[in-house]
């Protein structure tokens, strides 16, 4: 896995994650205010494969040792849309490491909009109601806040 910079957003940071294959992360945890995790399978879904949970393990374990600041884990294209803490060690009671944002595609009523600042990440989540038709409507559902610095999200008001 190899660490890489964003021209859109010089002051982010971009993991790119392929199937886990046993060689070490490399992480700049000291750039940015934000850090990206480019994702293939969501975290939140526990039955991807055979050696999911050990992998999501790895990569959770990785962003705590590594004491990174501001993890967003990226993903989708599970068919729903969601948004969860992600914790290294026991699930719902260990270290809060990363923010997820499951995205879902746009033929199933919907995408989020990603906002990054230097102070903070929103994601907000719009519904399409027709998407057959070009001219239809699009709302937000809701948008969730991740402030730099931090390993929590909060609805926007």
């Amino acid at each position: 896995m190899t660490a890489a910079t964003r021209d859109a957003a010089p002051r982010s940071t971009t993991i790119a994650t392929p199937p886990l294959s046993g060689d070490p992360f490399t992480l700049d945890a000291t750039r940015g205010n934000h850090r990206e995790v480019e994702n293939n399978y969501a975290v939140l879904n526990y039955d991807q494969w055979a050696g999911y949970p050990k992998d999501r393990q790895r990569v959770l374990q990785h962003l705590a040792d590594a004491a990174v600041k501001s993890a967003i884990v990226l993903s989708g294209d599970t068919h729903l849309a969601g948004v969860a803490v992600l914790r290294a060690g026991e699930p719902g009671v260990g270290q809060a490491v990363a923010i997820e944002f499951v995205d879902v595609e746009v033929a199933h009523r919907g995408y989020t909009l990603h906002t990054v600042t230097p102070s903070n990440w929103e994601a907000a989540y719009r519904a399409v109601a027709d998407v057959t038709d070009a001219t239809s409507t699009v709302s937000t559902y809701r948008t969730f806040v991740v402030d730099a610095g931090t390993t929590a999200v909060r609805v926007a008001v």
